[in-house]
């Protein structure tokens, strides 16, 4: 093994590895989104601040405080879910039993998990190939 491919091999694994990781997290957050959505508690969250002008939303933007018994947090609304909180005082959220984590009505979306699916085959099918190539 030449010291050329045993430095592939080794961005090749460690590239695969940070995919594979990435992947399951993916996956994790998402069961935490489905299970949320599926006890389906619902809880009324005051809105502290909020972007006010939903078009001028951009990447770095968009994200709103709330309060929840006392509890301040913050959370990316995105363009998606800016109508929700922009001119309002109070939104409607779900959350878990242990009412610390909340989301938006609709921003838990199944295709995640097919994603987290897709990124985990391709690092395990490119890590297989490239470590028998090199």
């Amino acid at each position: 093994m030449t010291i050329k491919s045993s430095i592939l091999s080794k961005v090749l694994i460690t590239g695969c590895s940070l995919m594979i990781i990435v992947s399951c997290m993916i996956i994790w957050k998402t069961f935490e989104k489905k299970n949320i959505t599926e006890i389906g508690k619902t809880v009324i969250v005051d809105v502290i601040q909020a972007p006010v002008d939903c078009s001028e939303i951009t990447t770095r933007t968009g994200y709103c405080k709330l309060r929840y018994k006392g509890e301040i947090f913050g959370k990316r609304a995105g363009n998606e879910f800016c109508h929700l909180v922009s001119n309002s005082s109070t939104v409607a959220m779900l959350t878990n039993e242990e009412e610390d984590i909340f989301l938006f009505v609709g921003e838990y979306d199944p295709l995640q998990f097919w994603y987290a699916i897709i990124i985990f085959l391709i690092a395990i099918v490119v890590g297989v190939r490239g470590l028998k190539r090199y």
